[in-house]
C-alpha cells in the first residue's frame, strides 16, 4: 500500500486479524483505527477490534529525520510501543514494535532514503539481550534459543523469526494453548492461538495446564538455551547422540546409537527437573514399570540407568515409522479395516496392563507407535495402580483432556477409563476429527461429563453395530462400558 513517495519502511502485521499483511509505507500520513464499514479506505489500516478506537493513531513522516512519528489519537484506548504504554507522540525507530488492541505490528526499514538503490536490512543480533520463559508462579527459567526450535509442553513450539525480529509461538496439534496479554494498566486480553503468533515481552502462555511468562533480560552466558543445557556428561557412556526427537512437558527424547550401532530412543528428564525429587521419583517409577512389561503391543524398553551426571534415563526401541498421530496427519483419516487392526492391538496391550493392576491414563494418537503391521502403545509416565487409594488421588490435571474419561476429570481412574480413551481414538481415526473440541479445558471437561456425542454426524457411513460398540465404549460411567478392553475391541471389529 504505497500512494505517495516510498519512505523505505514497511509495516508488518504480525499478530491480529490481518496477520501476514505487509504495508510498504509512503511518506503520506497513514491513519490506523477501527472503521465501521468494510470497504477499503485510502490511507487507512483498518483493525476490526473493539479495543481499538475508530481513529486510534496516525503515522506521520518527518522528512528532516527520515523517520515516522507515532501520534496517538484515542482518548480511551492506549497504545504500546516496544512494550511501553504511550498516550502521546513517539518517534519510531527501525524495528519498533507497535501494539494496538490485540494486534501487533513491526516497523522495519527496507532501505535508507539517502541511498540510491534499496539494500537489505542488517538483522539485529541482540547480543546484550536474551529471551526466556519462566514457569509461574516463581518457577524455573529457561533461555530460548534463536538457532533452534524450542518446545513448550507437548504441542507448542517457540522459534525465532528473523524477518520480524521476534519469537513466534505455534500450536502443532490443536491443543488450544492461550496467551494472556496486557492491554493497559488494568486490562488484559486472553486469546487462544494455533497459527504462528508473535510473542510480546510480558505475555503469559497457558500450555498443558501450566502458565509461562515470556520475558527478556541482559545476557548472562551464551549457549545456555533450553536446547543446549545438556553437556557430554549428560549422555550415556558408549552411546552416540544423533539428534533430538522431541520433548514433552517433563522429558525429552534423543535418537542415539548404542554400542552395537543400533538406533535407540533415549529419554531423559528435562534439565530443570533433574533435582526435583517428585519428578525423579515419577521418572524412576516409569522406567521400572516399562522395564517389567513384555508384550508385542507395548513398546520395548531395553535399559534403564543413571549416567555420569546422575541423571536417570530410559532406553527403548526406536520406531522409525513414527506415531499414529503422524500417520493420521498424512492420511486425513483411516479406513475401518485399518482401524480394526489398530483397535485389536491396543486392546491387547491395554488388557495386559490391566491384568497387572495398571491403568495407562494417557491413551492418545501421539502415544501410539507403528512397528511394521503392528500398533504399539508407549509412554508409561503417568501409569497408575488401580487400588482405591492411588485411584482417588489421581487428580484430573494428569492426562490429556481431549482423551480423558468423565471419572478421570473427577480424580478417579480404573481400567475402563482407558477403554473410554480408546473409543475416542477410534472415532478420531475414522473421522479425522476429535470427538470434542472446546476453547479451554474446563469446557472440555463439561463436554466429556455431560454431553453425548453425535456419532452419526461424525461417522455418517458407519454400520449401526460399529456405532453401538463405540457408544458403549464412550458411556459416561465405567459400569455402562464393556467389561474389558478386548471385549470392546471385538465388538467394534464385529467378531
Amino acid at each position: 500500500m504505497t500512494f505517495g513517495t516510498d519512505s523505505g519502511y514497511s509495516l508488518y502485521w504480525v499478530v491480529g486479524p490481518g496477520a501476514g499483511s505487509v504495508f510498504d509505507l509512503a511518506t503520506d500520513t497513514l491513519s490506523i483505527g477501527r472503521l465501521e464499514y468494510e470497504r477499503e479506505e485510502r490511507g487507512w489500516i483498518r483493525i476490526p477490534d473493539r479495543t481499538v478506537s475508530r481513529h486510534h493513531a496516525d503515522l506521520v513522516w518527518l522528512e528532516e529525520q527520515n523517520l515516522f512519528q507515532y501520534r496517538h489519537k484515542s482518548q480511551t484506548n492506549p497504545s504500546r510501543i516496544d512494550g511501553q504504554i504511550v498516550t502521546q507522540d513517539v518517534l519510531l525507530q527501525n524495528n519498533s514494535q507497535l501494539a494496538i488492541g490485540a494486534s501487533q505490528f513491526l516497523l522495519q526499514r527496507r532501505w535508507a532514503r539517502a541511498s540510491t538503490p534499496p539494500h537489505p536490512i542488517k538483522k539485529q543480533t541482540d547480543q546484550g539481550t536474551e529471551y526466556f520463559i519462566q514457569l509461574l508462579p516463581g518457577g524455573y527459567c529457561e533461555t530460548l534459543s534463536k538457532e533452534e526450535e524450542n518446545r513448550l509442553g507437548l504441542d507448542v513450539s517457540i522459534y525465532w523469526e528473523p524477518r520480524y525480529q521476534c519469537f513466534l509461538a505455534s500450536d502443532e496439534a490443536g491443543s488450544r494453548p492461550a496467551i494472556t496479554r496486557k492491554l493497559g494498566p488494568n486490562t488484559s486480553q486472553n486469546f487462544p492461538f494455533r497459527k504462528p503468533t508473535a510473542l510480546e515481552v510480558g505475555d503469559i502462555l497457558t500450555v498443558d495446564f501450566c502458565q509461562y511468562l515470556f520475558s527478556q533480560r541482559p545476557s548472562q552466558s551464551r549457549g545456555s538455551s533450553v536446547n543446549s543445557l545438556r553437556t557430554p556428561k549428560s549422555l550415556i557412556p558408549g552411546y552416540r547422540r544423533l539428534k533430538k526427537l522431541g520433548q514433552g512437558s517433563s522429558s525429552e527424547v534423543f535418537l542415539m546409537l548404542d554400542p552395537e550401532g543400533n538406533k535407540v530412543a533415549a529419554k531423559f528428564l528435562l534439565p530443570h527437573l533433574v533435582r526435583n525429587p517428585e519428578a525423579r521419583a515419577s521418572f524412576e517409577r516409569e522406567g521400572q514399570i516399562a522395564l517389567s512389561l513384555n508384550h508385542p503391543c507395548l513398546i520395548d524398553v531395553i535399559h534403564v540407568g543413571t549416567n555420569d551426571a546422575q541423571e536417570k534415563y530410559i532406553v527403548s526401541e526406536y520406531l522409525e515409522q513414527g506415531t499414529v498421530r503422524d500417520y493420521l496427519k498424512r492420511q486425513g483419516r483411516l479406513s475401518y479395516k485399518e482401524v480394526v487392526g489398530l483397535a485389536m492391538d491396543l486392546a491387547s496391550g491395554l488388557s495386559f496392563l490391566h491384568q497387572r493392576g495398571l491403568v495407562h491414563r494417557d491413551v492418545k494418537p501421539s502415544n501410539i507407535f507403528l512397528r511394521g503391521q503392528r500398533t504399539v502403545l508407549a509412554d508409561f509416565g503417568i501409569v497408575k495402580g488401580v487400588d482405591l487409594d492411588t485411584a482417588r488421588t489421581t487428580g484430573y490435571t494428569v492426562g490429556t483432556p481431549h482423551y480423558m474419561a468423565p471419572e478421570h476429570f473427577r480424580g478417579f481412574t480404573e481400567p475402563r477409563s482407558d477403554q473410554y480413551a480408546l473409543g475416542i481414538v477410534l472415532v478420531e481415526l475414522l473421522s479425522g476429527r476429535r470427538l470434542f473440541e472446546a476453547s479451554d479445558h474446563l469446557s472440555l471437561a463439561h463436554l466429556h461429563v455431560h454431553h453425548a456425542p453425535d456419532l452419526e454426524e461424525l461417522l455418517p457411513d458407519t454400520p449401526p453395530s460399529v456405532l453401538a460398540a463405540l457408544r458403549k465404549m464412550l458411556a459416561k460411567t465405567p459400569e455402562e462400558r464393556f467389561d474389558d478392553a478386548l471385549s470392546a475391541a471385538r465388538s467394534f471389529a464385529r467378531v
